[in-house]
């Protein structure tokens, strides 16, 4: 199997649960809402691999550079773009990619793709 290359194309976005407010007349104690949790996703994108016997792609994340646990995700081959959600703010997250073939065998990780959760 031939490497990948990860491409640094990523798209995040930002996702804040709405707390409902109202103005006057609630039997509420102030401050009983519940705490909001931003989480966000990220979109990204890396070059096919172009081998005949190709069968997908399998995605990796960590929180620490270079350190990875199962895969998250398995592609089919003609997919390869992924996004990742449930990401929590203020965390940075590593991503690598690795193609596999029709025989389960998988190639080396893509470069990592670091992404920080403002």
């Amino acid at each position: 199997m031939t490497s990948l290359i990860a491409r640094l194309i990523f798209c995040m976005s930002l996702v804040l649960p709405l707390v409902s407010c109202s103005s006057g007349g609630s039997n509420e104690p102030a401050g009983s809402a519940p705490a909001a949790t931003a989480t966000a996703s990220a979109s990204f994108q890396w070059d096919p691999n172009t081998e005949t016997d190709l069968a997908g792609y399998k995605i990796y994340q960590g929180t620490a550079s270079g350190q990875y646990g199962l895969p998250i995700a398995t592609l089919a081959a003609n997919n390869t773009s992924y996004e990742a959600t449930g990401l929590e703010k203020g965390s940075t997250y590593f991503f690598v990619v690795t193609a596999f073939d029709a025989s389960g065998n998988e190639g080396p990780l893509s470069a990592e793709l670091s992404i920080p959760i403002p």
